[in-house]
């Protein structure tokens, strides 16, 4: 390995840990909507969709742990 030749930048690998997948404006901007669809969820539905979105979440992580 030692004797052949690095490839170009382009095709090079990089590592994932190095990306850059989200920063501050991308979360501050994810941050305002979650915050917002649940504060007006909570308002205007007495939190309707979060609790069927709850019971949803429960649902799948009981069927996944039976395939476990």
């Amino acid at each position: 390995m030692a004797g052949l030749p690095r490839p170009p930048a382009c095709i090079r690998m990089h590592h994932p840990a190095k990306l850059n997948a989200m920063n501050n404006t991308t979360f501050a901007i994810l941050a305002i909507l979650l915050v917002s669809f649940f504060g007006s969820d909570w308002l205007f539905n007495d939190a309707q969709i979060a609790m069927f979105l709850g019971k949803r979440l429960i649902d799948l992580t009981e069927q996944i742990a039976f395939w476990r």
